[in-house]
């Protein structure tokens, strides 16, 4: 019985993370619009600033595994000079 209630709570709590409500189409199109800005005029601190600006930023791409903002920018820095 207390698997049943277990995974049911965790059931339940996974489907209400599931329904919370992320950023809205403006918001998301003006943080696009913004990066576009950014990287169109070699701003490359600018981009990496709408970021989520926290350690445990996570990128990963041909050179490798980027943890937090200023490593990524350093992987920018590198990448396009």
């Amino acid at each position: 019985m207390l698997r049943r209630t277990t995974a049911f709570a965790v059931l339940a709590l996974a489907t209400a993370a599931c329904r919370s409500p992320g950023p809205g189409r403006e918001q998301v199109e003006s943080v696009l619009a913004e990066q576009a800005a950014c990287w169109n005029r070699g701003d490359l601190r600018g981009f990496v600033r709408t970021y989520w600006d926290d350690a445990d930023l996570t990128f990963v791409g041909s050179t490798g595994l980027r943890r937090g903002p200023d490593d990524l920018l350093a992987g920018y820095e590198r990448g396009y000079p």
